[in-house]
């Protein structure tokens, strides 16, 4: 999708253990990491998990979304999966 000053970007959904929040990948982080997000949504064809880094902005009460700056993907090992999903959620990285 073009931004309004011809720039790309994407919108995604994530989700973790507390529920879902939207994220937006501007330029700078779409054209680093739109890659991995290809076919998100439409064919289920993913390559997450992710850990995703970035900066909360929140426009209305109640409402946020995600500004990406990082995105990682994690090796589908069960084990690595257990180990770095513990303890996360949105709330712990709402700076």
């Amino acid at each position: 999708m073009q931004a309004k000053n011809k720039t790309m970007m994407k919108f995604i959904t994530l989700e973790d253990r507390e529920g879902l929040m939207e994220a937006v990948l501007f330029d700078k982080a779409y054209k680093k990491y739109g890659h991995l997000f290809k076919g998100y949504g439409l064919s289920g064809s993913m390559t997450g998990p992710y850990v995703v880094k970035g900066r909360v902005q929140s426009r209305l009460p109640g409402e946020a979304n995600l500004l990406v700056d990082e995105v990682e993907v994690l090796p589908l090992e069960k084990e690595t999966l257990e180990t770095n999903a513990e303890g996360l959620s949105l709330a712990d990285h709402a700076d």
